[in-house]
């Protein structure tokens, strides 16, 4: 079996090696069928804060007034401790294919698409050139399963999941490229055959919507940190086990 580095490996200069842009057929959104959906939730030392132009009246939690895609996350420079945050891709539509969920990020975006991805209502948009693959998920073929009709309904025979990837970041060279002025990276998602991965052929994915993150050194400005106010989906105790809060 080969192992998730070779597979890093091969799959960097495959995405280097395509090139060319066109658009996805004419239908309409569809989660988990053209398109997917990427969130971050903060894990471990770190928060999210207001945006810069909610500092100011950020006295609950508002993440619905957020950019939609947009991310201030602190950083704490050099500290032994993990600094963690969940990615959630959803939705993924299983059926009787093996696939692979991938996770990149650049530091660069792409003014115009670079690959063709005509199952995808959503083009990557990352400058290929500084685009690194973050994780590399299994997405297993799943037979589908006939679903009883009852009084209230019947549910539907295809099975949907979210995949999280939780990320730990580096806190020593995340720090090092923001002092060199690398403040912000752009995270996307993209699902897509095993077999096509494998092969180096990504011009069947389908992809999320980019989600740019901005690094903050230290803490939150006073009165700008959201977690005490919005409690993420996983938290971590003092022993750095996961678990999910109860409210």
């Amino acid at each position: 079996m080969k192992s998730a580095n070779y597979l890093k490996m091969a799959a960097i200069p495959a995405f280097l090696a395509l090139k060319g842009s066109g658009d996805s057929s004419g239908s309409k959104l569809q989660l988990g069928v053209n398109y997917l959906k990427l969130q971050e939730e903060p894990v471990q030392n770190t928060s999210f804060c207001a945006p810069p132009t909610l500092y100011a009246v950020s006295t609950s939690c508002m993440t619905e007034k957020f950019p939609e895609n947009e991310r201030w996350i602190t950083i704490k420079p050099f500290q032994s401790a993990a600094t963690s945050i969940l990615f959630s891709v959803m939705d993924i539509q299983h059926d009787d294919t093996d696939r692979i969920v991938i996770l990149v990020y650049s530091t660069q975006k792409t003014p115009s698409p670079v690959i063709l991805t005509p199952l995808s209502k959503i083009k990557l948009e990352l400058d290929l050139n500084f685009i690194e693959i973050i994780g590399i998920y299994n997405a297993p073929a799943q037979a589908m399963t006939a679903q009883p009709q009852t009084r209230i309904g019947i549910a539907n025979p295809a099975p949907k999941n979210r995949f999280g990837f939780i990320v730990n970041l580096s806190n020593q060279t995340v720090p090092n490229l923001m002092r060199n002025g690398n403040t912000t990276i752009y995270v996307q998602a993209a699902l897509l055959r095993k077999s096509d991965f494998l092969a180096g052929s990504f011009d069947g994915m389908i992809l999320s919507e980019v989600d740019t993150l901005h690094f903050v050194e230290g803490d939150c400005p006073k009165g700008t940190d959201l977690e005490p106010l919005c409690s993420p989906i996983v938290q971590a105790n003092d022993k750095g086990e996961l678990y999910f809060p109860q409210h």
